[in-house]
């Protein structure tokens, strides 16, 4: 009942971003930028480009009355109405189902050092492959990438990637496993959980 994308395309000039292809280093259109993260506006937001939404129905939710539906995918639990998304801004009610807004969509992918991980003589030496999208159910202060986590998935640094480029991307870096990152990553569970099984395989 939840398996099925359905993908939504919104014009926003004369050119279209392609997908993100599995091709290494570079990623067509996109410049790394400080870390080694692709975040180019050059890749669409001057030009014009194709704003792309993947939809996949959410899983852990359930429905109410009224059109209403309830997410559990964390502690807040929020209660949505019929057109409305929950705190994190990237799971909405559609004419009561629930869906995710953000599945196959990255913001920022990164081979990062594995020391940059909170984790103790893990590896060292190795590297890991870093990928993140939009929103967030929290709302920290101090957050270092408000820019992201506090965006929607109109963001214009939006890139398509299935869970199969995101294995074959780390393996073509070098790294020795995938980290979920940047904004919090629970809220991209569909994306995250089809990713890591496919990981875990290799």
């Amino acid at each position: 009942a939840h398996s099925s994308v359905e993908e939504e395309r919104y014009e926003r000039g004369s050119e279209s971003v392609a997908p993100l292809e599995a091709t290494g280093a570079a990623i067509p259109g996109r410049r790394r930028g400080r870390g080694g993260q692709y975040r180019g506006r050059e890749a669409g937001a001057r030009r014009g480009f194709y704003y792309s939404k993947m939809i996949k129905e959410a899983r852990f939710y359930n429905k109410l009355d009224n059109l209403k539906v309830q997410c559990h995918l964390c502690s807040h639990s929020c209660k949505i109405l019929e057109g409305s998304t929950g705190i994190c801004g990237v799971r909405q009610n559609k004419e009561g189902k629930l869906f995710s807004l953000i599945y196959g969509l990255c913001s920022s992918i990164a081979s990062d050092p594995i020391e940059k991980k909170p984790l103790y003589h893990f590896y060292p030496g190795s590297r890991v492959f870093s990928i993140g999208t939009v929103g967030c159910n929290f709302s920290c202060l101090h957050c270092q990438n408000y820019s992201i986590s506090a965006a929607r998935p109109d963001f214009s640094y939006m890139q398509k990637i299935t869970p199969d480029d995101v294995v074959s991307l780390a393996e073509e870096q070098g790294c020795i496993g995938v980290a979920f990152t940047y904004n919090e990553p629970s809220i991209w569970y569909e994306f995250t959980f089809d990713s890591a099984k496919l990981a875990k395989k290799q």
